[in-house]
């Protein structure tokens, strides 16, 4: 079933939580002709699950008018795989991660009080990546300003062209200041990811310079940053805002695996993901023409009650492994490993180094805003200065 004479468009359900409007889709129109999105958003878990999932059927397929995905070949999700391993990434927990994290919070730790995301979030999954590709701390404030650039393409309508070409201003930008720090790293090599890709072969061939720095800048940045960052809110609002679950937390850190497991489902930072058909398809019995532009819902599918009883309570005594918030199948994302760490790390350097910790009365309420990418802003918080 679809209405696609209706107007009730995924954006129109920002800022504020969209659950209830996910929930009345899942259970009504499971298959939903967006007209803003221009294509078919698909709520049930089983339909996104198999969407995601299913290669054979479905493949990648960003919207047009973003300029910036194509199709992943099956050498560039090994690369992706690779250089974001365990193996690879393990090193730089001390030597950049765990350093970056306590260099951000001391900067502030002293004045009792932060707006988290502008102040922290942002800044340290950005940084990590900029040090482990090569560029200078001067370079972050380009950097983080052509991911929020990038972000704000995800989230505007396909017609949004004037933030589209503030965009790609930025992508050329940033694709420039790239081919010097490959060339410099091409003549003098460091031990980081840069120097990694370089080296690195696709099918028995090095990877060209402007593939690296598809790899380094628009993939890996925009994926491993903004969903950390948001993934970094989104917790600290549910244990300011979940009764119990902050004092728990200060009293036994051994259950911030969980709480940021529940975080990734109850809040996942991307709320959409894009696939299109290889042929003609149905879904939750609605039928979609083969290259239709789909839709998934991760945030609908992580609430479905058919696959997660109560799943509207916070619960971090849930069983873990079943929500898509990283997506199924081949396109898994290669950095879950590094993104639950980095998340788990600030989070517990927060909680440790920021006592008392607790949202600001008197400043502006945090609200869920965005459409694709989700996080829970502004988070002005006060605590304990030190």
């Amino acid at each position: 079933m679809t209405t696609q004479e209706s107007e009730r468009s995924l954006y129109f359900q920002t800022p504020g939580e969209p659950y209830d409007y996910l929930s009345d889709l899942r259970e009504n129109c499971p298959v939903y002709w967006d007209p803003m999105l221009r294509g078919y958003f698909v709520t049930r878990y089983e339909d996104v699950n198999e969407v995601m999932s299913n290669d054979a059927r479905f493949r990648l397929q960003t919207r047009p008018e973003e300029q910036y995905g194509e199709h992943q070949t099956k050498a560039r999700v090994v690369t992706f795989r690779a250089i974001l391993h365990a193996r690879v990434m393990r090193p730089y927990i001390d030597t950049v991660i765990q350093p970056e994290i306590d260099r951000l919070i001391a900067s502030f730790a002293g004045e009792g009080r932060v707006e988290l995301l502008t102040g922290f979030a942002e800044k340290f999954p950005a940084h990590v990546i900029g040090i482990l590709f090569g560029l200078d701390e001067s370079d972050f404030s380009d950097l983080l300003a052509y991911r929020n650039a990038r972000a704000a393409v995800f989230n505007a309508p396909p017609d949004a062209t004037e933030i589209a070409k503030v965009a790609a201003e930025w992508q050329t930008k940033m694709d420039a200041r790239m081919r010097e720090v490959v060339a410099d790293h091409r003549a003098n090599p460091r031990d980081n990811l840069l120097t990694w890709l370089i080296n690195a072969k696709e099918d028995g061939k090095p990877i060209p310079d402007e593939e690296i720095i598809t790899v380094a800048v628009r993939d890996i940045l925009m994926a491993g940053s903004e969903t950390v960052a948001s993934s970094i809110c989104n917790a600290v609002y549910r244990l300011m805002t979940v009764p119990g679950l902050y004092r728990k937390l200060v009293e036994d850190r051994s259950l911030l695996p969980a709480v940021v497991e529940e975080t990734l489902r109850y809040d996942p930072p991307v709320h959409i993901f894009w696939r299109a058909p290889n042929e003609d398809v149905e879904l939750s019995g609605c039928p979609i023409e083969k290259d239709k532009q789909i839709y998934t819902s991760i945030a609908s599918a992580n609430r479905d009650p058919s696959v997660f009883p109560d799943p509207d309570t916070f619960d971090i005594t849930r069983p873990k492994g079943k929500h898509v918030t990283f997506s199924v199948g081949a396109h898994r994302c290669p950095g879950a490993w590094v993104a639950r760490n980095e998340v788990e790390m600030a989070i517990g350097a927060l909680v440790d180094r920021l006592p008392n910790l607790r949202l600001d009365p008197e400043a502006s309420a945090p609200e869920l805003v965005g459409v694709a990418l989700r996080p829970w802003m502004p988070l002005h918080l006060l605590f304990d200065p030190s």
